[in-house]
């Protein structure tokens, strides 16, 4: 069962199907609890990396249905990552975690992480720089929820530049969509 993903209204993601996400959600759980029995069997090989896809699955689901649980699934796979060493997975969850401070209630807490990202990527753009375009895409959309439309502007028009040159048709359209939903920026001249 694999959890389909869209933007809503205010390009936040959502459950393409929502009437699936309670299944997916139990279905989620099942995987995890499976995976944290072979992971208690046998802590190394493929346990930790089948504990973490699970573990992520399930966070996801509960992140996109703003479930209060969501923060302490993706903390506990971004604790995995880290400690087998799995850089740019822990990377991925530390966005969907920037995305959960938001949807709680902790704006400066999802600034922060997105603009920490986005640095990281800057510094060491041989690891994470295949995120450039999903980082700038997240801190964009913060940022128009958020009603900083030039940082906004600024974001999801590197965003779709990129997306563009890597030919990411359905990211293209969603990242134009929340460009066009900004207000045209007028210039200020000089009388």
């Amino acid at each position: 069962m694999r959890l389909k993903l869209e933007f809503d209204e205010r390009f936040l993601e959502r459950a393409s199907d929502p009437g699936q996400l309670d299944a997916i959600v139990e279905h989620a759980r099942r995987q995890v609890a499976v995976a944290r029995t072979l992971y208690a069997q046998d802590p190394t090989g493929h346990n930790p990396g089948i504990l973490g896809r699970e573990l992520g699955r399930l966070g996801d689901a509960l992140r996109v249905g703003d479930d209060p649980e969501a923060e302490s699934v993706l903390t506990e796979v971004l604790g995995l990552w880290t400690a087998v060493g799995k850089d740019r997975p822990a990377f991925l969850v530390r966005l969907k975690l920037a995305d959960v401070a938001e949807r709680t209630g902790d704006p400066a807490g999802a600034a922060e992480l997105l603009d920490a990202l986005v640095a990281l990527i800057e510094s060491e753009p041989e690891q994470y720089g295949m995120y450039r375009d999903f980082a700038l895409h997240a801190r964009g959309t913060f940022h128009l929820r958020s009603g900083n439309n030039a940082r906004a502007r600024e974001d999801l028009a590197a965003a779709l530049r990129l997306r563009r040159e890597l030919g990411r048709g359905r990211l293209v359209q969603a990242t134009r969509e929340a460009l066009d939903s900004l207000p045209i920026a007028t210039e200020k001249t000089e009388s």
